[in-house]
């Protein structure tokens, strides 16, 4: 009996032994394949990376895994890549961003990190001049707007005239006034070449290169009488106006085209004026005998003195 009692111990004890072997070799496998099957891999987004553990075959169940949706999305590797351990994976959903180029405004959306790339990604092409807002290398977000300049340099040739001058030759035996033109003037041709900046297509600002004289200028010949006849004189007050900005006088009965000569008394100063306007009115300024524009009393007076004592010569006319 106590040997049918020993007998019973020893299978109870090998029943034991055989499942504890089972049990050993079914966690053996199992460890071992977690060991082989789980990887880590790395996630980066949009500058934010971070680990993470997974049993996935290919990259898109990595990212689905992540709560990562793949559609319309950049993923390098691709999605149906196979996960290594130890691999990163790029994800970048795509983001909305207005981009305004010369002007015209349109809103797309980019997988790309940066203003350069999301540029290229739309096949954008820029001159070297462009000014593009943010810098290339700035990061985007949703919602940003890319604004680009155009800025355009060309050379440009433009034919200019040359202004021509007018000799005058004093005759002192022709009465003064007189004018007679001994030789039509012409203007000159000069090519001029510019550096012209256009941006966004209008011209901002162009830049003088070189310019080439092409026709030389011809100038006029006056010959003008210098020789003073004095028919009449008076003397009197002038006052000044401001009129037409030219050596002028109003009179109150020389007749308009008529030559005076002013001549300040106290200074000695003198001026030849041409009459082309009436007054000062005697019947209310019975003193003056003159109104000068203010070009020509500026060359008797300062103006500051209002009115000066002159003698007024009527020159004979040339009429």
């Amino acid at each position: 009996m106590q040997t049918n009692k020993l007998l019973a111990i020893k299978w109870q004890y090998l029943a034991i032994l055989i499942i504890g072997i089972v049990l050993g070799v079914v966690l053996a496998v199992y460890w071992s394949r977690s060991r082989v099957e789980a990887k880590l891999v790395t996630i980066e987004s949009r500058g934010i990376s971070f680990e993470a553990v997974s049993f996935a075959g290919i990259v898109s169940e990595v990212l689905a895994e992540q709560g990562f949706s793949i559609e319309n999305a950049m993923v390098l590797p691709g999605p149906e890549e196979p996960v290594q351990s130890g691999m990163t994976i790029y994800y970048r959903k795509p983001v909305s961003v207005t981009v305004a180029d010369s002007g015209r405004t349109s809103q797309v959306a980019v997988t790309a990190m940066t203003v350069g790339q999301a540029l290229s990604e739309l096949g954008v092409r820029l001159n070297p001049a462009d000014i593009v807002s943010p810098g290339l290398d700035e990061q985007i977000l949703d919602g940003s707007t890319i604004s680009i300049e155009r800025i355009e340099k060309v050379k440009v040739t433009e034919a200019q005239e040359i202004a021509y001058t007018k000799d005058v030759q004093g005759d002192p035996n022709t009465l003064y006034g007189v004018e007679e033109l001994i030789r039509q003037g012409a203007p000159g041709l000069k090519d001029v070449v510019y550096e012209v900046t256009y941006k966004d297509g209008e011209e901002v600002s162009r830049r003088k290169l070189s310019e080439t004289v092409t026709r030389q200028p011809v100038n006029a010949i006056l010959r003008v009488g210098r020789k003073i006849e004095v028919e009449a004189y008076e003397q009197g007050r002038a006052s000044w106006y401001a009129y037409k900005g030219c050596l002028c006088a109003a009179h109150p009965y020389f007749p308009k085209g008529s030559y005076i000569r002013a001549t300040n008394l106290a200074n000695g100063k003198s001026v030849i004026v041409r009459v082309n306007d009436w007054g000062p009115d005697q019947s209310v300024h019975p003193d003056r005998v003159l109104d000068l524009d203010s070009v020509a009393f500026k060359q008797l007076a300062p103006l500051s003195l209002g009115m000066i004592e002159i003698k007024a010569e009527k020159l004979v006319s040339p009429d």
